[in-house]
């Protein structure tokens, strides 16, 4: 029941002995051609110039608040000791738990 293909394309090969016309390859292109023309390129895009200007007005806005930012760097002094609180522990509620608390705590 099973076939070698080797001898398939040989039978097949032997049944089509058509080949293509000498201007096949003309013709082709033309259809190509007339179904999708070539289009021509710009010499400008206008996305990528107005891409540039962007980031031109960017990088320049961003140069000037960098270099003249004189004004906007301000000291701030901050008091670093604050007041001590005095926290309640279980000691202060109970002797017993002022044993154990020493005992954790060393």
């Amino acid at each position: 029941m099973a076939k070698d293909i080797r001898d398939l394309f040989e039978a097949d090969n032997k049944l089509s002995k058509e080949t293509m016309p000498n201007s096949h390859e003309a013709r082709f292109l033309d259809k190509l051609e007339t179904a999708l023309p070539a289009k021509k390129k710009s010499t400008f895009n206008w996305l990528s110039i107005a891409a540039t200007v962007v980031v031109f007005l960017g990088l320049s806005f961003g140069a000037y608040q960098f270099f003249n930012s004189d004004d906007a760097i301000k000291t701030i002094v901050v008091d670093t000791e604050a007041p001590e609180i005095k926290t309640k522990t279980l000691g202060d509620i109970s002797p017993d738990l002022k044993k154990i608390e020493d005992y954790y705590s060393c």
